[in-house]
């Protein structure tokens, strides 16, 4: 009977140390997950690439802002002519509008309900 309740009392408290590792990796992963990252404006863009920052550099600094421009044709091909904005960066904000537009499709059923 003792025996019962000594087992009974370490799962109890395992599966209390389970459910706060489970609370402590929850937290942490929202913690890192949703840290607020401002997106980069075409004016800041425009500022690098004049500063000479590589377009690479440029396109991964708008990835790693989660940075989408919906753009027209016509405005892109503005970018390319009137700000001199490498091809490289024109296309990245191109696909990344595509991408975007995708991921938002695949939330919907096509009659504007959203999953």
């Amino acid at each position: 009977m003792i025996r019962s309740k000594t087992n009974h009392f370490i799962g109890y408290i395992l599966n209390c140390c389970t459910l706060i590792n489970l609370f402590i990796a929850l937290a942490m992963m929202l913690s890192f997950g949703c840290a607020n990252v401002k997106p980069i404006t075409l004016t800041e863009i425009n500022a690098m690439n004049s500063a000479g920052i590589p377009a690479h550099d440029i396109v991964l600094a708008m990835k790693d802002s989660n940075t989408v421009f919906h753009l027209t044709a016509s405005q892109m091909a503005e970018l390319h002519q009137n700000d001199g904005l490498p091809d490289l960066v024109i296309d990245y904000m191109q696909q990344s509008q595509l991408d975007a537009i995708r991921q938002e499709y695949e939330y919907c059923d096509g009659y504007g309900v959203y999953y």
